[in-house]
């Protein structure tokens, strides 16, 4: 992959000749196998590479892994941090800390940018319904999966990723214990999370709080 990362189009060039390949509405998203050394030749030809087919298979499976995890990794992420066209995430420390927990694949976003987001999804975006990374489907069968819900632990760190925006509550250990006390109660993190924007999280907080420490 480093061989097509260092010439300009060069990876541009492989996902194009690669994804031409590939059987999308087939029980895997993997290039057609009589067609690796094809796309090598191609791509050696152009670009002056030295590639063979197992290196054609690995790069799109790596690819295809960061997709994966880049797909988790905005759906985790507060709206528009998650930049599409710099293929960077613009948290801090705390939200990278949380969005790990549940995404630790996301980890190499923290390193270094996701190779040409918008030219990754789009060509992934034709993957199957039952082989999206949202799936879960880990079989070596490649079955379709039910899909499976966010658990509670889950539940807790999106809900907290909501109470850091809170600037009032953020700065706030006491805050911030509390939050993570009643949010193991899932109707309170169901209501928490319905709330449509910032100052009613923060008054909700507030009110629950108020509720048990303030009631005499």
């Amino acid at each position: 992959m480093e061989q097509l990362l260092e010439r300009d189009g060069a990876m541009e060039f492989f996902l194009e000749a690669a994804s031409m390949n590939v059987d999308w509405k087939g029980s895997s998203t993997d290039i057609e196998r009589n067609k690796l050394e094809t796309i090598a030749n191609e791509v050696n030809r152009k670009f002056g590479t030295a590639l063979g087919p197992f290196d054609i298979r690995m790069t799109w499976a790596k690819i295809r892994a960061l997709w994966e995890a880049w797909v988790k990794a905005k759906r985790y992420t507060r709206r528009g941090k998650a930049n599409s066209t710099t293929g960077t995430i613009d948290i801090d420390d705390f939200e990278w800390d949380q969005l790990l927990k549940l995404v630790p694949e996301a980890e190499v976003f923290r390193l270094k940018p996701m190779i040409l987001p918008d030219m990754v999804c789009t060509i992934f975006g034709r993957t199957s319904p039952w082989l999206a990374p949202e799936e879960q489907n880990m079989s070596s069968s490649r079955t379709p999966s039910i899909r499976r819900g966010p658990s509670p632990e889950e539940e807790i760190n999106a809900c907290m990723l909501k109470v850091y925006e809170i600037d009032e509550l953020k700065s706030s250990e006491i805050y911030i214990q509390f939050c993570l006390t009643i949010f193991k109660d899932a109707e309170i993190r169901k209501t928490f999370d319905y709330l449509p924007n910032k100052i009613l999280r923060h008054k909700y907080v507030i009110t629950k709080y108020n509720e048990q420490y303030c009631a005499h």
